[in-house]
């Protein structure tokens, strides 16, 4: 008796789980997944430096930072993208190039969005 009883309070569970992750924002459920994995990422990490795992706890360590950074080394990038010296180019300007195999014009006006 006690069985069918934790598994109708199992299914239950289950079912208003699933109904809440149907009606979820997907932008915040990614970045709540984002930040869940990389708190237990960094949870096994301690775990396994705390055991003498040094090698796959720093791995596992760093699986953890690329996830809460989402690939990059830095948080929001490098710290700074404005480097002395560096030419920035007018909107508009742009490159041809014309050869008996290829025809490519490059617009210089950067596309990419460096901000999260």
């Amino acid at each position: 008796m006690g069985e069918v009883l934790l598994g109708a309070v199992a299914l239950v569970a289950i079912i208003l789980l699933v109904r809440a992750f149907v009606g979820a924002d997907p932008k915040a459920l990614v970045k709540a997944l984002r930040y869940v994995g990389a708190g237990a990422l960094l949870a096994l990490a301690i775990f396994l430096i705390a055991i003498d795992r040094v090698g796959p706890g720093v791995f596992v360590a760093s699986a953890a930072w690329g996830l809460f950074t989402r690939g990059h080394i830095w948080p929001g990038g490098w710290p700074s993208y404005n480097f002395p010296g560096r030419s920035r180019s007018t909107p508009g300007q742009s490159t041809s190039v014309r050869t008996s195999w290829l025809e490519m014009e490059l617009d210089h006006l950067p596309r990419l969005s460096l901000k999260h």
